[in-house]
């Protein structure tokens, strides 16, 4: 597995015959210089989902001068689709302007069929 690829998944369901799961992974930037509110960045599937995403989860990478900040920043799944899904960082205090070099940006991973 690379930093950024996908899985196929065939399996049988019992009622609706022969299906296939698909799992995408990978690595997002953080596009933005720096930021002190909740921005949204959108992510491109490697290959688009046939008929749409399930689930996706995100988990940030911090440098280690994150440690010594007072800031909380978190992400969450905005919304998710065939091709994309969108992801949102949330500051949670907005006092202070996160840098892309203390958060350089998130994994994430994504299901659907």
């Amino acid at each position: 597995m690379g930093g950024n690829g996908y899985l196929e998944i065939p399996y049988q369901d019992v009622n609706r015959g022969r299906l296939t799961a698909y799992v995408r992974w990978g690595f997002s930037q953080n596009p933005y210089a720096s930021f002190s509110n909740d921005v949204s960045v959108v992510v491109n599937w490697p290959v688009p989902f046939p008929n749409g995403c399930l689930f996706a989860l995100a988990t940030i990478v911090r440098s280690a001068t994150e440690a010594s900040s007072n800031d909380e920043v978190t992400i969450q799944v905005a919304s998710l689709g065939a091709a994309s899904g969108t992801f949102e960082y949330n500051d949670i205090n907005g006092l202070y302007t996160i840098k892309n070099s203390v958060i350089p940006g998130f994994y994430w991973l994504a299901i659907g069929f």
